[in-house]
């Protein structure tokens, strides 16, 4: 059973800003009617039946879940055979049995509480708002499920049953047994039960997508008829697509464009998400446009592998729509690594983070657009290859970066975005970096680093930085081991083993044997 509840819980910003709202309204609506199509299994049902729906034409059990006249349900027939009209009713467990010629109904009287549970439609309007009081729970009916509100809500008139959070669904605790043994049926074979499950070639089984006829649906396989047979069925929307793979959604979720039976252990929940990932394993992907393009297993990564489409995890509004040899990937937030293609190992989290990463790889970005201009480009084998060539797949750029904060690692210097770096390391918000650096490491609020192999502590506004300890070099650093003297090096301080001069204040070179302090006037190293 899925409880619906975590689902009526999601807020809206889970999938993005106040601007889908209104789209994510909408699909929460759809979650809960996909969740009750899952519970009708768990509950031993078909399907469940409205009186405005057309009759199925599937033999089983099925579950009448609104009070009146179901004249769809024909021809009727009461336990002795007799012409009837099904009819629920309230206070009652109503169901309807199709035996493929006739409908029969059932109906069990519901356990009575010390007061009538009644429809929340007919609660008047005076009695409004409702508050539990004591032990005294209220509970109510709404399409045929009890709800029961939850302490230390109020409802109002408007907070429906299983649309209002307020309210929760009651699990009875004791499955009610219907005898049936009056009932003509017909006998099941192992192929007729497999329809609901699973699927191998040559057998009876159910796949969701676009196969000989043209259209969405579920098929059935007719046995013995190779890879092309497929019979269309009238069930709308699938639970189980095939062995060791589960799908809830609707319009394109789940949809297979190989043949059916490739994939392995695979969820997807939601709309148009996972369409052609028949042939991949172990993605989770939740949420709307999602995962869309994952496809074989074999599609090569970032690291010239043949293993893609394996071990990602996305959830949130267009995530990875164009993803396509993607592993190992964890993303979540609202257009959070859109345009990732075939990068592998990265955690990415919160809106826009990581946008454009494309092919980079072991990658950490958390907080609203962390490196979301960073691109992902070339080769991951060759992450140690320096070039300043933004179209060369000889060079990579994109790679094992970490930014860590609002705004973080997202422009350069000069506001501009952060395209092209790797191996970096950007914490603090609005933190800034350079194109083309290399281990460039900045922490602080707004602090700006400068180039590869750096370290950059702070903004300037920072008066004061406090250390504690000895502050030593973790190698023996010659006069050769130094940077180039230049402006943004005024004031830069080392240390040296092979001074030519221990004079103070005096212009140094190499060469020498002196152990002296030195520091940088922006043209040249002195010693002091």
């Amino acid at each position: 059973m899925i409880d619906k509840a975590p689902i009526l819980a999601i807020p809206p910003k889970a999938f993005g800003d106040k601007h889908f709202a209104a789209e994510f309204n909408k699909f929460r609506m759809f979650l809960l009617s996909l969740a009750d199509q899952v519970n009708v299994r768990a509950e031993g049902y078909t399907g469940y039946l409205r009186i405005s729906e057309p009759a199925p034409t599937v033999t089983g059990l099925y579950k009448l879940i609104e009070v009146g006249t179901y004249s769809n349900l024909i021809p009727a027939v009461d336990a002795n055979g007799n012409p009837s009209t099904i009819i629920s009713e309230d206070g009652k467990l109503n169901e309807a049995y199709f035996d493929a010629v006739h409908w029969i109904k059932s109906e069990i009287q519901l356990p009575q509480a010390k007061k009538n549970i009644i429809n929340f439609s007919d609660i008047p309007s005076e009695d409004f708002p409702l508050v539990n009081v004591g032990a005294e729970k209220i509970q109510v009916v709404h399409e045929g499920v009890i709800f029961q509100l939850k302490d230390g809500e109020t409802s109002l008139i408007e907070d429906i049953p299983g649309t209002s959070p307020k309210w929760n669904p009651v699990t009875l605790t004791e499955k009610q047994i219907i005898d049936f043994s009056a009932i003509q049926t017909k006998q099941l074979t192992i192929t007729d039960i497999q329809d609901d499950i699973m699927y191998d070639e040559g057998s009876l089984g159910m796949v969701y997508g676009e196969e000989n006829p043209n259209s969405n649906g579920i098929y059935k396989k007719i046995s013995g008829a190779g890879s092309g047979g497929w019979e269309k069925t009238n069930f709308v929307n699938p639970v189980f697509k095939k062995s060791d793979n589960m799908s809830i959604g609707g319009g394109l979720s789940g949809v297979y464009e190989s043949e059916p039976g490739t994939g392995f252990g695979n969820v997807t929940y939601g709309i148009n998400v996972g369409n052609d990932i028949g042939a991949g394993w172990a993605n989770i992907l939740f949420g709307y446009n999602v995962g869309t393009h994952l496809g074989d297993k074999s599609i090569v990564n970032s690291w010239t592998k043949a293993l893609g489409n394996v071990g990602n995890i996305f959830f949130g509004y267009n995530v990875a729509p164009g993803a396509n040899g993607a592993l190992d990937n964890t993303i979540m937030g609202n257009s959070a690594g859109q345009n990732l293609s075939k990068g592998m190992d990265n955690s990415i989290f919160g809106i826009w983070a990581g946008k454009l990463i494309e092919d980079g790889s072991e990658n950490a970005f958390y907080g609203h657009y962390s490196g979301g201009f960073v691109i992902g480009k070339g080769d991951a084998d060759n992450i140690d290859q320096t070039s300043q060539d933004e179209n060369s797949t000889q060079y990579s750029w994109g790679h094992r970066i970490t930014a860590y904060g609002n705004l973080s690692g997202t422009h350069d210097l000069g506001g501009n975005p952060l395209n092209y770096i790797k191996k970096c390391v950007y914490v603090g918000s609005h933190t800034r970096g350079n194109n083309w650096a290399i281990n460039e490491n900045v922490f602080g609020y707004k602090a700006q680093g400068r180039g590869s192999n750096t370290v950059s502590l702070g903004n300037e506004e920072i008066e004061e930085t406090h250390f504690y300890g000895i502050l030593s070099n973790w190698t023996d650093r010659t006069f050769a081991d130094l940077p180039e003297p230049n402006r943004s090096l005024v004031g830069a301080r080392s240390f040296i083993l092979d001074a030519d001069t221990r004079i103070f204040d005096a212009i140094v070179s190499g060469g020498g044997s002196n152990q002296v302090p030195i520091w940088c006037d922006g043209s040249s190293w002195r010693v002091g």
